[in-house]
C-alpha cells in the first residue's frame, strides 16, 4: 500500500454548452428546476437556454420524474436523445456561472475552454497515513502526529511535491481542512488550463512526490518505534518528538501490544486522542509500572480490549467512563492484574461474546458487575479464576447464550453468591467450575444442564459446599 493514497475528485475541462436551435419534440422535454427558470440559482443560465437536461433524464416523462431538480415540460423545446444507460440521479452543482464558463449538458459550472483564467469545480484529495509492506503504521513528523500540525508546511509541501511532479499549482488555489482520524483534504481550485484528474493522479503516484513531501515534512516516523526510545530513552525521544502526551495520535487505529512487556515505562498518555482505535489488545500487558488516568479515553469504536491490562500489576486507575459498546472482546482483560479494584459497572457490555479469564488471578477485585448485560457472551471459562478477594452478586446476569462455564470460579476463595436463577441450559462444559472455591455454599440444583457434557470435579474441594454433579453431568443435588 502507498504511503500517502490520493483520492482525486476534478472535473476535466469541458466544452461549454452552447445555446442550440432545438426541434419539437413530441410531448415535452426534460428540465432542471421547474418548467421556466426553476430555483434562483438556476437563472443565470436558464435565461440561456442552458436548462434543458440531456441524456437519459430527458428520454420520457417517466426518467424525468426519477431524476433529481428536473420537471417535465411540455414546452418542446428539444427532442429525446437517443437511448443510453441510465446515470445515477442527477444533481447540478449549486453555483453561478462567472465569465468565460456556462453550463455543460450535465448541469456543471465549467470553462469555455480557451476563454482564459477562470474557476472551475475544484481537485480534491486527501492525504492521510498509509501502513506500509512489512506491517509498521507511518506517520510525517509534523504532517501527522507527534506534533501539532502545522498547516504551512503542508501547503509548501503539497505546492512542492507536485511541482517535482510535474503539476504547477499555487497557495491561493489552495486551501486545507484536517480531517481528523489522520486526513487533511487538500481543496485546489484550478483554471481552464490547469491540470486533468489524470495528471493529478499520476503526479500523486510519482517517487518524487513521495520524496518531497518527505524532504519538506520529515522523514515518515514509525510509530512502534517512537514508543520503544519513549520507553528506553525517554530524553532522547523528548528531544526527537517532544513531550508524549501531546503527541497527535489520531492516525493510529490500532495499539495492540504497543506498551506490551516495558515494565518499567509509565507515560503520560491521558491526552490521547484515541477516536480512531479499534483494537487495544495486548496494550499494556506486562507492563508493570503503568498507573495513569486514562479515563477521559474514547473506547468508542474499539472492539478488542483482550489481555489489555493483562500482567499489568500496578494499574489501578478509573476506567469508569470508558464507552465499551463496541466491544466484542475482553477476555484475560485484567488477568493477573493484582492491583486493579476499581468501578466498572457501568460498563456497557451488550456486544462482547467473550470474558473468558477476564479476571483470572486479579486478586484485589471485588466491585458490582450485576448491571452488565451479558446475553451476547458465549464464553466465561476463567472469568474468575484465583479472584481471591471476589464476592459480588452477579444472579442478575443472563447467561442464555454462554456455552463453556469451565473453572469459571476455580480457586475464588471468597466467592458466595445465589447463582440459582442463571439460565445454564446451553452450557456445554462446567468441568472444575467451583474446584476449590472454598467459601461457595449456594443451591443450584435447579439448574437445566441438558446440554452438559463435561463436568469433572465440578465441586471438587469447594469446602463449604454439600452439591455433587451426577455422572451424566445433566443434574445437581445439593
Amino acid at each position: 500500500m502507498s504511503l500517502l493514497p490520493i483520492l482525486v475528485a476534478l472535473a476535466p475541462c469541458a466544452h461549454a454548452f452552447a445555446s442550440r436551435a432545438l426541434t419539437a419534440a413530441v410531448d415535452g422535454v426534460c428540465r432542471n428546476g421547474d418548467c421556466g427558470c426553476g430555483p434562483p440559482w438556476a437563472a443565470p443560465w436558464c435565461n440561456d437556454q442552458n436548462s434543458v437536461i440531456q441524456g437519459w433524464c430527458s428520454e420520457s416523462e417517466a426518467h424525468c420524474d426519477l431524476c433529481a431538480n428536473t420537471d417535465w415540460c411540455s414546452d418542446a423545446s428539444s427532442p429525446p436523445p437517443p437511448p443510453s444507460a441510465p446515470p445515477p440521479p442527477y444533481a447540478p452543482s449549486m453555483c453561478t456561472c462567472g465569465a468565460g464558463t456556462s453550463k455543460n449538458d450535465s448541469g456543471e459550472c465549467v470553462a469555455n475552454c480557451g476563454a482564459g483564467t477562470v474557476e472551475i469545480p475544484a481537485s480534491e484529495f486527501t492525504l492521510h497515513v498509509g501502513t506500509a509492506a512489512d506491517g509498521r503504521q507511518l506517520l510525517f513528523a509534523t504532517l501527522r502526529a507527534l506534533a501539532a500540525i502545522d498547516m504551512d508546511a503542508v501547503e509548501k509541501a503539497v505546492i512542492d511535491s507536485l511541482k517535482e511532479a510535474g503539476v504547477i499549482v499555487t497557495a491561493a488555489q489552495i486551501t486545507l481542512l484536517d480531517l481528523g482520524n489522520g486526513m487533511i483534504k487538500v481543496t485546489i481550485l484550478q483554471d481552464g488550463a490547469g491540470p486533468t484528474a489524470e495528471m493529478v493522479t499520476e503526479a500523486a503516484e510519482e517517487p518524487i512526490f513521495l520524496e518531497t513531501m518527505e524532504k519538506d515534512l520529515g522523514t515518515p516516523v514509525d510509530f512502534a518505534a517512537a514508543i520503544d526510545l519513549w520507553c528506553s530513552d525517554e530524553a532522547a525521544a523528548l528531544v526527537t518528538y517532544g513531550p508524549i502526551s501531546s503527541w497527535n495520535v489520531r492516525a493510529i487505529s490500532d495499539m495492540s501490544n504497543l506498551f506490551a512487556n516495558k515494565a518499567t515505562c509509565n507515560p503520560d498518555i491521558g491526552a490521547w486522542d484515541m477516536s480512531s482505535v479499534t483494537d487495544t489488545s495486548s496494550m499494556f500487558a506486562g507492563a508493570r509500572a503503568f498507573n495513569q488516568d486514562i479515563n477521559s479515553w474514547d473506547m468508542s469504536s474499539v472492539t478488542r480490549t483482550d489481555f489489555m491490562f493483562s500482567g499489568a500489576t500496578s494499574f489501578n486507575q478509573l476506567i469508569d467512563s470508558w464507552d465499551m459498546s463496541s466491544n466484542m472482546n475482553t477476555a484475560y482483560m485484567f488477568s493477573n492484574a493484582e492491583a486493579f479494584d476499581q468501578p466498572i459497572n457501568s460498563w456497557d457490555m451488550s456486544s462482547v461474546m467473550r470474558t473468558d479469564n477476564m479476571f483470572s488471578g486479579a486478586l484485589s477485585f471485588n466491585k458490582p458487575l450485576n448491571s452488565w448485560t451479558m446475553s451476547s457472551v458465549t464464553n466465561t471459562e476463567y472469568m474468575f479464576s484465583g479472584a481471591a478477594a471476589f464476592d459480588q452478586p452477579i444472579d442478575s446476569w443472563d447467561m442464555s447464550s454462554n456455552t463453556d462455564a469451565a473453572y469459571m470460579f476455580q480457586l475464588a476463595a471468597s466467592f458466595d453468591q445465589p447463582l440459582d436463577s442463571w439460565d445454564m441450559r446451553n452450557v456445554r462444559f462446567t468441568t472444575r467450575m467451583l474446584f476449590s472455591a472454598a467459601s461457595f455454599d449456594q443451591d443450584i440444583s435447579d439448574w437445566d444442564l441438558t446440554s452438559n457434557t463435561r463436568c469433572t470435579e465440578m465441586f471438587l474441594d469447594a469446602a463449604s459446599n454439600s452439591c455433587t454433579i451426577s455422572s451424566s453431568c445433566k443434574a445437581i443435588s445439593c
